[in-house]
């Protein structure tokens, strides 16, 4: 199934009782937890937040975001953050990989990884379950 925008994660997700995981990578976005933030008012939807830890708690708090900080996920630049988010889609621990801020060229670079990514030979395992929110 393909998740090209949150409105197709919603009508995915209504109806069942299965609740999706988000992998948001760099999620020190204002605009992406923004748009978790109100996805999360239509569905039942689990998250994992990765990057500056104190970044996302400032942004969380200033928007009005009450989650949960144990699901955050701290890395220190770019790369990991997107590593780590891969790996959480790659490990079955996320659904969803989500886009925060950072360069799509470094999220792309995580994902077709050959040992940690979740590519399989010349194809994406799960490239219908990556999507950014803009």
């Amino acid at each position: 199934m393909s998740f090209k925008d949150f409105d197709s994660l919603k009508k995915s997700a209504q109806g069942q009782n299965n609740t999706k995981t988000i992998a948001l990578a760099a999620a020190e976005d204002i605009h992406a937890l923004e748009a978790l933030k109100d996805l999360q008012k239509q569905i039942n939807v689990r998250y994992s937040l990765v990057g500056n830890r104190q970044k996302i708690i400032e942004i969380c708090q200033q928007i009005e975001f009450k989650m949960d900080e144990t699901s955050i996920i701290d890395a220190v630049d770019e790369s990991e953050s997107a590593a780590k988010a891969v790996a959480l889609v790659a490990e079955g621990k996320a659904d969803v990989l989500m886009k925060g801020k950072l360069h799509t060229s470094i999220l792309l670079k995580a994902v077709l990884n050959k040992e940690t990514g979740i590519q399989q030979g010349r194809l994406l395992r799960r490239l219908s379950r990556t999507f950014s929110p803009l």
